[in-house]
């Protein structure tokens, strides 16, 4: 089967990018699977402005990056990237076109109709419309717009079960087209052994052995509620004067976060940590600095990747109780959620602190599900048996 993967995520240093660099790794190691790639790098994320810009930024300047995004997909032209890719199909007989959905979903329908022998898999990991929540009542009606682009496809790939059935419902697609696919995680690169290293990993980082480190690793866009959560986190370190949280990452929110932590009495203001952005190489160095790790809000449609990492990291983890986590993990058995409306995330905290037994067996049981079921080689041959049946049909 030879395969071009057309993600504009590629090169990117984002969770996007790792899960096309992923992807694109397991997919090649498959016997008898071929894969080259179509990247137009840069082209592809939403920018950062916009990006849940509901609550990133004041109204009239999220507004404004909104609508430029929106402009961006709809109107500016693709002409340039259609002769590209048109190039590239030429030039080789591919059996599968996957294109991942970004900006230039318009190309889908083009690649389509131009080689209708060729199969053509989106992979969708989230609808740009959604990520755009200040233009109001137009917002739906173009996300339902963007939803009919991708009945050009023969096949869809999907990171949860809420986003495939809104393709089914509101996007009135086939459901037996659509392959449900969560995120997963590179065991080799997330290797719990490193947790024998945190001691001296605290060490380098100046983070006090004795410390019971509350970690944090990932963007800041709104959606992960960070300055909610840091406010929720100083609660506890209020009464557990050895613990501190970090938090490693960047975002539209970091200003925010910083925000919280300055109105914070100074005892509990000098154990907030903002390490900022740190190279991908180095996120297990820090994740296995944790003794529990946290990601409490995430969105209704997207599959959290620390989530998969934290647990490959044999961490004790809080996670977000929404559908695409309970998808793939039980509460209390392999990690502890939490609600979008769960303010008391203190009192979590000191449950799971206060029974150190209960926690490391729950990070036991997560470590060996992500293990056995949900690392990126497991994703890739899901996803190549799929395109093979559909190929085959």
């Amino acid at each position: 089967m030879r395969i071009l993967y057309h993600n504009t995520s590629l090169g990117l240093g984002i969770g996007g990018g790792t899960h096309a660099r992923e992807m694109l790794r397991c997919l090649r190691a498959i016997e008898g699977t071929e894969v080259d790639v179509s990247p137009a790098h840069g082209t592809g994320p939403i920018p950062p402005a916009a990006s849940g810009a509901g609550r990133a930024e004041p109204r009239g300047p999220a507004r404004a990056a909104a609508w430029q995004t929106v402009a961006r997909f709809w109107v500016r032209p693709v002409k340039r990237e259609w002769r590209a890719l048109r190039a590239r199909l030429l030039a080789r007989r591919y059996d599968v076109l996957l294109f991942r959905s970004d900006l230039r979903t318009r190309l889908l329908p083009l690649a389509a109709r131009g080689f209708p022998r060729m199969h053509v898999c989106a992979e969708i990991n989230a609808l740009v419309h959604d990520e755009l929540p200040v233009l109001g009542r137009v917002r739906q009606p173009l996300a339902r717009a963007e939803m009919r682009l991708f009945r050009a496809a023969d096949s869809m790939v999907c990171k949860s079960r809420f986003l495939r059935d809104r393709l089914t419902g509101e996007g009135r697609l086939d459901k037996d087209r659509v392959l449900v696919l969560p995120n997963g995680v590179n065991v080799d690169v997330f290797d719990c052994a490193l947790n024998e290293h945190a001691p001296g990993y605290r060490d380098a980082a100046q983070v006090p052995r004795e410390a019971f480190v509350l970690g944090y690793v990932g963007g800041m866009e709104p959606f992960r509620r960070l300055p909610e959560m840091t406010a929720h986190v100083a609660r506890y370190l209020r009464e557990d004067a050895r613990a501190m949280l970090l938090l490693v990452g960047d975002g539209t929110d970091r200003d925010r976060v910083a925000a919280v932590r300055a109105g914070l009495p100074e005892d509990v203001r000098r154990r907030i940590r903002c390490v900022g952005r740190i190279d991908y190489g180095d996120v297990p160095r820090w994740t296995a600095m944790f003794d529990l790790a946290l990601f409490p809000y995430s969105n209704l449609y997207g599959s959290p990747q620390k989530l998969f990492e934290y647990l490959a990291m044999r961490k004790p983890a809080i996670g977000p109780d929404v559908p695409p986590v309970r998808d793939v993990f039980t509460h209390g058995e392999h990690l502890w959620l939490v609600p979008p409306a769960h303010t008391d995330l203190a009192s979590t905290i000191r449950a799971l602190r206060d029974d150190p037994a209960a926690a490391a067996a729950m990070a036991r049981r997560g470590y060996e599900h992500v293990v056995r079921h949900h690392t990126w080689r497991h994703s890739a041959e899901r996803l190549s048996r799929f395109l093979a049946e559909r190929l085959a049909s």
